[in-house]
């Protein structure tokens, strides 16, 4: 048997690693739009492209992660994402950047549907939600990082070579995986043999999948409500919040702000906005699992989880500092 973390730490250095780009162009574009060489009006096509793309990409991708080796696909998607990121740094207009966006588009179907295809290959119900909340921490971290990273190094040493750098380092994340990571096909089965979960009569439980959960109504519902809980959250934070934080930021304090004898850009200024919220869900993440797996219940866990969003946009909206 293959242990839980021989798996996790290639695929969570390959996924942070993977983000650096994405999670920095959210965070310097919209204030760098002229050494990028695109106009502020192309900025919602751009940040949203590769999203139009997993409509499209997502499905497929799961269903060659059902039939192919886990792996191999994976790899193959964090090398992807690291040409799209390439893109970045070599693109001077809005055409080549807008093709990296939609190969990024491409690239993040097969790393996160087939990263999570993965920890669940490598985890029983009782400990699912730890290794999936383990697993975040490399989305959170990546994203945090990215941000932090890419605005800090934009104002250090240009859009450009900040984007080459995360490239860089997209690269080495799926040369760590292409070493490292382990095939996983095939362990989802012998995990569940080896569950303590009692069998009754003598005879193993069936083996179930999504298509026979979603068979159930009562399951389409819980599906549906997922899905749409989900939706909501990438729309509001992921999409308009991330898209518009930079801009609102160069409205309020311009190019620069004076934080003691420190000056710092609007890029990093962003950047450090944007990742302190992702750091603590870096933290909160694999608690938060752990505790779904507690109580047993991961509506409850979830319906919690929208309280604090709630009470985080109120005070956006109402423009306080603090």
């Amino acid at each position: 048997p293959i242990s839980p973390p021989r798996v996790l730490l290639p695929i969570g250095i390959g996924t942070c690693l993977s983000l650096l780009g994405d999670a920095s162009i959210y965070a310097v574009l919209p204030s760098h739009v002229v050494e990028a060489g695109v106009s502020i009006a192309s900025l919602g096509i751009l940040l949203s492209a590769n999203r139009f793309v997993r409509l499209f990409s997502n499905g497929p991708a799961g269903m060659a992660y059902d039939r192919g080796r886990r792996r191999r696909l994976f790899v193959s998607a964090l090398f992807l994402g690291a040409l799209s990121t390439a893109l970045y740094a070599l693109s001077q207009g809005f055409w080549l950047l807008l093709v990296g966006r939609l190969l990024w588009g491409l690239a993040w179907s097969g790393i996160w549907v087939g990263g999570n295809t993965i920890v669940l290959d490598i985890s029983r119900e009782d400990t699912r939600g730890r290794w999936v909340g383990a697993y975040q921490v490399s989305f959170y971290l990546g994203a945090a990082g990215g941000a932090l990273l890419g605005g800090f190094l934009t104002d250090a040493i240009g859009y450009h070579q900040a984007m080459g750098i995360c490239a860089s380092l997209t690269f080495l994340g799926a040369t760590i995986a292409l070493i490292f990571l382990p095939e996983t096909r095939g362990l989802d089965r012998n995990v569940r043999e080896s569950s303590t979960a009692p069998i009754q009569g003598g005879v193993a439980p069936p083996e179930t999948s999504v298509s026979s959960h979603t068979a159930d109504p009562a399951h389409r519902r819980q599906f549906a409500s997922a899905t749409a809980l989900y939706s909501v959250h990438r729309l509001v934070l992921a999409g308009i919040f991330s898209a518009t934080f930079g801009l609102y930021l160069l409205s309020q304090v311009g190019d620069h702000v004076q934080v003691g004898v420190w000056s710092l850009g609007v890029a990093t200024l962003t950047g450090i906005g944007l990742g302190l919220s992702t750091l603590i869900s870096a933290v909160s993440a694999p608690l938060v699992g752990g505790f779904s797996d507690r109580i047993g219940n991961r509506w409850r866990v979830a319906a919690g989880g929208l309280i604090p969003g709630i009470v985080g946009f109120v005070f956006l909206a109402a423009e306080l500092p603090l």
